[in-house]
């Protein structure tokens, strides 16, 4: 069906814009704040030494980046969220840019106190090898109201609309404001292509998964 978002009504002038980031901004320092309550409590109660942290949101917003503002996008600003461990075996200071899934967490808790991985689980515990690829899924994206699927790589992003003759391919080392669509670039034909036969294999191999079950 059609839908269709009024972003000018609302952001229509530079100071409603930076209003807008101005609030977001806030209520990130306002959680960071909140966070930092937690774990004082934590070092006072005397159980930071054997207690393990895991930090993460459910989504970003776009933040007016392509116009847009929200969520509902698989762009990096509104799919992306931060991962942070800490505690007793979690290396200090360590990043790792290869991609996570939130699948990955309940694994990681489980291998965390001692309890076998059930068979069926999905994810990956984070200290297993790294990930080549995640899929994301979004059944309304606010682009092209329509449902869409991503395959992104520790380089590549991949958007493939459902049913729709187009599609969005970025290079996240050279452009990782996902910015310049080398989806029908000649230059990328051979990196769609590899990325469009992954991701037709991801989704096959869930369907018999599920079938599976």
């Amino acid at each position: 069906y059609a839908y269709t978002v009024d972003y000018d009504t609302h952001f229509r002038s530079p100071v409603d814009v930076k209003r807008a980031i101005a609030g977001y901004s806030g209520l990130v320092s306002s959680l960071d704040e909140n966070i930092g309550h937690v774990l004082q409590a934590l070092h006072a109660s005397g159980f930071a030494e054997n207690t393990r942290v895991l930090y993460t949101s459910d989504h970003g917003d776009n933040l007016g980046a392509r116009g847009l503002w929200g969520k509902s996008t698989l762009y990096e600003e509104s799919a992306g969220v931060p991962v942070i461990m800490a505690g007793p075996d979690i290396p200090k200071g360590r990043v790792i840019t290869t991609p996570v899934s939130h699948i990955d967490f309940a694994p990681t808790i489980l291998e965390a106190v001692g309890i076998e991985l059930p068979a069926w689980i999905e994810g990956r515990a984070l200290s297993a090898p790294p990930r080549e690829y995640v899929l994301t899924e979004n059944d309304f994206d606010i682009v092209a109201s329509i449902p869409m699927r991503t395959i992104t790589t520790a380089r590549y992003k991949l958007h493939r609309y459902l049913a729709a003759p187009f599609g969005e391919l970025y290079d996240l080392v050279d452009d990782p404001g996902e910015i310049v669509n080398r989806y029908d670039d000649p230059a990328y034909a051979s990196t769609r292509s590899d990325l469009l036969a992954l991701l037709d294999d991801v989704l096959t191999l869930r369907v018999v998964l599920v079938l599976h079950e």
